[in-house]
């Protein structure tokens, strides 16, 4: 009887710990990705400007199907009160299928493992911001 309960006890015991062994496995593999605290600003030909948002994928695996989301948050008063304008900002092209690792310098122009999300704005002349231009 005490070797069945020994074998049981052995068990448990041995599959808590694979258990919390694989766990901590997969929290290794958990992707890093990175977004730039700066965004760029550049004019282009046609006088639209253009902003981009860098994300970098620091992990040592492939990242798959980032899919990325703007909006531009505007505070209006109102009657009652302080309240929040949402306005959806069209990207260039919202969704990265895969994003390399990063095994190649950090400070390469075309890198597999980076990308930039950018959004386009009609220039308006004497604006100081690009919220005072009509988002598309």
């Amino acid at each position: 009887m005490n070797e069945i309960l020994a074998a049981v006890v052995i068990g448990l015991a041995s599959s808590l710990l694979a258990s919390v062994a694989f766990l901590a496995f997969l929290t290794t593999l958990r992707p890093n990705i990175q977004i730039s605290e700066q965004i760029a600003k550049s004019v282009t030909i046609e006088g639209e400007v253009e902003y981009r948002i860098k994300i970098v994928n620091k992990s040592h695996w492939p990242v798959n199907r980032i899919h990325a989301e703007f909006a531009l948050i505007q505070y209006r008063n109102g009657p009652g009160g302080r309240f929040k304008k949402r306005t959806a900002l069209s990207l260039r092209r919202s969704e990265v299928m895969q994003l390399l690792s990063t095994r190649a310098d950090v400070e390469e122009e075309y890198a597999d493992y980076a990308f930039r999300f950018s959004i386009t704005v009609p220039f308006v002349r004497g604006s100081t911001g690009w919220w005072s231009a009509e988002v598309r």
